[in-house]
């Protein structure tokens, strides 16, 4: 018999994106708060030594390419193992993602962490550990024109995370804005109920476009990224299929 997952609220382990601008927007801060509100365990790697909340901050060598990643990789384990923990920011993620460009020639470097990032992903989501990322503006898919793509790696976080916030200061007001979420299931029965709602509403798939728009939090998005927020959808949604999925391309 096939085990199905426990996809009802409170058995998913967060996957979170934090990003603001400019730096001192309170990211760090809201990711504080936002373990306590979650009664999440954190541990976090401080690739900018910018966190000074109260959430215990772990100190790995950060002097190279290999000793970070290995360092990653390390903690990763070792928090896997332990109960004290069960969750890791990564706070400072485009850091982090310009250490783990290797010393190697030419293009060879950028493949070297491409391979290094999805090594890590790879171990934290065999896990059950929740993850948070801490970034700046540049971690915003809308931060990017068509004619200067971000890399893959951002690309990859943006697409995995199921909750993604904007922080903004102005000057002693900090503000919070939910940019992006994927709602959790209350239980089975609240599945399928809302499953036979969405059927019978999803006419010409319009509706699911409106919920992908709201997802991207772009009002007129490319056809390969509602294709990929698409296929995102489509691993809790039964009803999307490839006759749905052609209806909301021509939507787009």
């Amino acid at each position: 018999m096939l085990k199905l997952k426990d996809r009802r609220a409170g058995n998913i382990p967060k996957r979170v994106l934090i990003y603001g601008d400019p730096p001192g927007s309170g990211k760090s801060s809201y990711c504080n708060e936002y373990c306590r509100e979650n009664n999440l365990k954190e541990i976090v790697i401080d690739f900018d030594s910018t966190n000074f909340t109260k959430s215990p901050v772990v100190n790995i060598d950060l002097s190279s390419d290999l000793k970070a990643y290995k360092g990653i990789k390390e903690v990763i384990k070792e928090v896997k193992n332990t109960e004290e923990y069960d969750t890791i920011v990564f706070d400072g993620v485009g850091t982090m993602l310009d250490l783990l460009i290797s010393s190697a020639n030419g293009m060879r470097r950028f493949a070297d962490r491409s391979d290094r990032f999805n090594s890590i992903l790879k171990e934290l989501l065999s896990s059950d550990l929740s993850v948070i990322f801490i970034g700046q503006w540049d971690m915003s898919l809308d931060s990017y024109q068509d004619t200067t793509p971000p890399n893959k790696s951002i690309i990859r976080i943006n697409s995995l995370v199921n909750w993604i916030y904007s922080c903004k200061r102005d000057g002693d007001t900090f503000t919070q804005t939910l940019i992006k979420f994927r709602k959790e299931l209350e239980d089975n029965k609240t599945e399928k109920k809302s499953v036979s709602k969405e059927s019978t509403d999803m006419v010409a798939g319009g509706d699911y476009l409106e919920q992908i728009k709201t997802n991207l939090n772009k009002p007129n998005p490319s056809k390969i990224e509602v294709l990929r927020e698409y296929k995102e959808m489509k691993k809790s949604d039964s009803n999307l299929n490839d006759e749905m999925k052609d209806r909301i391309l021509k939507l787009v």
